[in-house]
């Protein structure tokens, strides 16, 4: 499989991901405090997988 073809799978989990997160633990804060937190998440993950 190409590279690019395994990076934009990667890419299409960690979008889902992103939003399960949002949606489920993030009801009662600021939707910049949400995208801040989630961005956090997502930057971990993916620096765990290199």
């Amino acid at each position: 499989m190409k590279n690019w073809v395994v990076y934009s799978l990667i890419s299409m989990f960690f979008a889902g991901l992103t939003s399960v997160i949002a949606k489920m633990g993030l009801k009662n804060v600021s939707s910049d405090t949400g995208l801040g937190a989630s961005l956090i998440i997502v930057g971990l993950l993916i620096l765990t997988i290199k």
